[in-house]
């Protein structure tokens, strides 16, 4: 299952948990197993790039990643 999760970057209280994910930039997409952070991605990324890194993460955690809706162009 892949869930998807926002965070406010301004709250001065979460500001420990985002350096722990190696978060120093924004826009940023952590992928997370269990409660572990696996990767992140820095910086705007095209949407192939994106693509392939959601579909490389969903594989990792043993899910079919051609199985994975894609919305519209």
């Amino acid at each position: 299952m892949v869930n998807f999760l926002s965070l406010d970057t301004d709250c001065t209280d979460a500001w420990d948990f985002i350096r722990s994910c190696r978060i120093l930039n924004l826009p940023a997409l952590g992928f997370f197993k269990g409660r572990l952070n696996v990767d992140t991605l820095i910086g705007l990324r095209d949407r192939d790039v994106l693509t392939q890194t959601i579909r490389r993460w969903i594989k990792a955690e043993g899910g079919e990643p051609d199985a994975a809706r894609e919305s519209p162009s």
